[in-house]
């Protein structure tokens, strides 16, 4: 007996095949609109990854169509032990906001990776994100100029929390990097870039003689940070940083204006200058 296909039964079978394979699609990052997207939002819209957030937010920041303006990490999806770089230089990151609104970027604390790299991307504005346990928190490399990073903590991370090599005209703000292994930051064959208002404390975890909490192999500006050690930095009109990672201002004139300092603090200074209360 000849045995009759259902055509309109196996048509609908293929529907259905095709549904359930676009809904269980790794697709998340969301648009809201004017350029603007959402990414670890877990949300199956435009494209990327609903359970992983870093590729997820890497494809919503290479996309120039939906969210060519700005890409906020919403941390829906958690970023922890994550294997591998999270943010591996995009090819359209460029002339970008990258807000992780205060969310953690947190590495597996093995191997040879990154928070965030950017590889010869220009223009981007990162902040607000939280980096440990990569190799390095955030890497701009090769020709990487004109980013801002603002807000930002890399911490804990296995080399330095902050690298900036062969990039200019950079500008830090209000960044925090300590507790590295290696240096908090990092700069080498890069000119003109700016810190300011920034913390680099307790570096070099590892104990070496070469590890700071910030080495500058070139000619950076800066004032107003906070750091213990330095290589080849000063703040403007200071020796080191502006600020000890104590919290008291660095004294400007050596071993007497440190005894000053020191003496300035203390109760008893107070005590000679008002008298005994009686």
């Amino acid at each position: 007996m000849k045995k009759v296909v259902d055509h309109k039964k196996m048509g609908g079978m293929f529907t259905l095949f095709f549904l359930l394979l676009a809904s269980g699609s790794v697709s998340a990052y969301s648009s809201v609109g004017a350029g603007i997207c959402n990414c670890g939002d877990g949300t199956t819209t435009l494209g990327g990854s609903a359970t992983d957030a870093c590729d997820d937010c890497e494809a919503a920041l290479n996309d120039n169509t939906n969210c060519a303006i700005q890409v906020n990490y919403v941390g829906t999806v958690a970023i922890s032990n994550y294997v591998g770089t999270c943010i591996n230089s995009p090819a359209n990151f460029n002339n970008k906001i990258f807000d992780c609104q205060g969310h953690m970027l947190d590495g597996d604390n093995i191997g040879v990776d990154f928070g965030i790299i950017l590889d010869g991307k220009s223009g981007n504005t990162i902040k607000n994100c939280i980096i440990t346990e990569f190799y390095e928190g955030i890497d701009l490399r090769s020709s990487s100029n004109d980013n801002n990073l603002i807000n930002n903590i890399a911490d804990n991370n296995g080399n330095h929390g902050i690298y900036i090599g062969h990039s200019g005209n950079n500008t830090l703000t209000g960044n925090t990097a300590n507790n590295n292994q290696h240096n908090g930051l990092y700069i080498t064959g890069s000119l003109t870039n700016t810190i300011e208002s920034n913390t680099f404390c307790n570096n070099n975890q590892a104990g070496g003689i070469f590890w700071y909490d910030i080495v500058d192999l070139d000619a950076t500006y800066g004032d107003d940070n906070t750091c213990d050690t330095t290589d080849n930095y000063n703040d403007t009109g200071t020796t080191g940083c502006t600020y000890s990672c104590s919290g008291l201002p660095v004294p400007e004139f050596g071993f007497i204006g440190i005894a000053l300092a020191v003496l300035l603090t203390t109760p008893a200074f107070a005590y000679l200058l008002v008298g005994r209360r009686r």
